[in-house]
């Protein structure tokens, strides 16, 4: 598994950013995390600080770091450069911010993605704030294409605030976890997402009420479908109701063609 070191001038703000972090992964499935943050007490970065850290996670799956501004760059560089050459060349240094990269890479490397694809997970980790402030967002998009599949799941969500950060970390987890190829379809909007990328997932701005599409392809399809039965009986480990509201009617009418669960 990828092991992830958080750089920052602040250690209470490493801090707070892994506590974020790992509230959207069980910890049996957190890749190993180190924070070299502060210097004596103070604001600060420490190579050597960092250089230990990062021994501290390494792995032969790799280490990704992530760093928040200034001399936290110019640090881990130094610090990667001190690091013996068989341990360097499997340490990626990531221009992700360090919040939203932190979350994405987290969840991906939970999912056990190599080096590459957490990294990609953490730079491309403002996506879904781009989409959701996107001009004209809010009107359905156009058609799309879907991928060739072998299962289709669909439900409708109930979460408070739809497919927020974790229940879209819980989504991806489970479908990360399966020799699967997944996409999530958004039938409001027309959009879709990775399945096993919560930032992708965050992008499709599911509301409560909102039907969603997991389409399905590979050797796991079907037990991919029966942790997501699972996974939608739990309301994606969400509490099921707002204050005050009764619990949701689990027969809400879907189309009739297309009953929640599974279906081909």
């Amino acid at each position: 598994m990828i092991g992830i070191v958080v750089v920052s001038h602040s250690p209470a703000l490493a801090q707070a950013a892994v506590e974020l972090a790992c509230a959207m992964v069980p910890p049996a499935r957190r890749p190993a995390l180190a924070i070299a943050a502060g210097v004596q007490g103070g604001l600060g970065t420490d190579a050597v600080a960092i250089l230990e850290a990062i021994t501290h996670v390494d792995g032969p799956d790799g280490v990704l770091v992530l760093m928040d501004l200034g001399s936290a760059l110019m640090a881990s560089e130094i610090a990667v450069e001190m690091l013996d050459p068989a341990v360097a060349t499997r340490v990626r240094l990531s221009d992700a911010p360090l919040v939203e990269g932190l979350v994405g890479a987290l969840v991906n490397a939970a999912s056990s993605g190599t080096l590459s694809t957490v990294a990609q997970q953490a730079e491309t980790a403002l996506e879904a704030k781009r989409r959701h402030f996107a001009p004209g967002d809010s009107r359905p998009a156009a058609p799309i294409d879907l991928p060739d599949h072998d299962l289709v799941w669909r439900t409708v969500v109930h979460c408070n605030h739809g497919l927020h950060a974790r229940p879209a970390a819980a989504l991806a987890l489970v479908l990360g976890s399966f020799d699967v190829e997944s996409t999530v379809v958004s039938p409001r909007t027309g959009q879709q997402a990775s399945g096993d990328s919560i930032i992708e997932i965050q992008s499709l701005a599911v509301r409560r009420g909102d039907r969603v599409d997991v389409l399905l392809e590979g050797a796991d399809v079907e037990q991919a479908a029966a942790a997501l039965d699972l996974l939608a009986q739990r309301n994606f480990d969400e509490a099921p109701t707002l204050p005050g509201e009764p619990a949701p009617d689990r027969t809400e009418e879907l189309e009739p063609e297309a009953p929640a669960g599974r279906w081909t």
